[in-house]
């Protein structure tokens, strides 16, 4: 009856007495294990049976069976790369369970997962600009090394106490952002921010400081909001420069206006002293 239930279960399974020798089985099993099915099976020990699977697990097998907790441990053939995750159980009358399941495709996937990942902090490293990434409640998760920077310790570890260290106000109007005006804030209820200009408080002394800042809301899969990605370019010089450009030139067209004005006025009394000889 035993076998049969065994071969029910969609992962490789073998099954051993106290002694680590075999007593059942299931087809799965024949795949991966080194069981020999024309010989008994209480002739097979574990050491033969568990393969490439051995160095690692006969350890597992004693513990577990002197303490009677489970214990589960991913395995990568070298044979041919794939990976399983190996669980080792108690089980009826002092048997011991050890069930084999595939999760190479897991595994490749969590190996994907991993190099993008470091791909994508190596480029945010590589940027000119500050990046910071937040979860959905706001904590900062991800903070560039620029980012890390522009900020005396304690450091701000959320969206709201980079708010309250910057005190932003946007350049264009003078208006202080509220914490929900905030671009990260407007990312998280799904707005996009695009190259709005904020003087902050950053820098040592929390000197004034002018930045672009680009705001995103980052998403899963199925298309909802896990958190919010903040880009911020330092533009204090540039805007420095813009204003020190446009300063000659407010002055330069007051002094037209006032060259006109006076030229017009110039004119007027000329012709009222021509008049004035007319009628002389």
């Amino acid at each position: 009856m035993l076998p049969q239930i065994l071969n029910v279960l969609q992962s490789a399974v073998v099954v051993f007495d106290t002694d680590a020798m075999l007593r059942y089985y299931n087809e799965r099993a024949r795949n991966l294990f080194v069981i020999d099915p024309r010989a008994p099976s209480a002739s097979q020990s574990a050491r033969v049976v568990l393969g490439d699977f051995s160095e690692t697990l006969l350890p597992l097998l004693g513990r577990v069976r002197s303490t009677g907790l489970a214990e589960t441990t991913p395995i990568q053939l070298a044979s041919d790369g794939r990976w399983f995750d190996m669980r080792v159980t108690s089980f009826i009358s002092d048997l011991v369970l050890v069930s084999g399941t595939d999760v190479t495709a897991r595994e490749l996937r969590r190996a994907t997962l991993e190099q993008s990942e470091q791909l994508l902090r190596a480029m945010l490293e590589l940027m000119p600009t500050s990046v910071r990434v937040s979860d959905l409640a706001g904590r900062l998760e991800q903070v560039s090394d620029s980012a890390y920077a522009e900020h005396m310790p304690p450091r701000p570890t959320s969206l709201r106490q980079l708010w309250e260290r910057d005190v932003p106000v946007e350049l264009d109007t003078g208006k202080s952002l509220s914490y929900l005006d905030a671009p990260g804030v407007r990312a998280l209820s799904g707005e996009m921010v695009r190259g709005l200009a904020v003087e902050v408080q950053r820098g040592g002394m929390h000197a004034p400081r002018v930045i672009e800042t680009w705001a995103s809301p980052t998403r899963d899969a199925q298309g909802a909001i896990t958190g919010a990605l903040l880009i911020d370019q330092d533009i204090t010089e540039r805007v420095r420069t813009e204003r020190a450009l446009d300063d000659p030139r407010e002055e330069t067209v007051a002094l037209r206006d006032r060259v006109a004005r006076d030229a017009d006025l110039l004119e007027r009394l000329v012709e009222e002293r021509a008049r004035e000889r007319v009628q002389l």
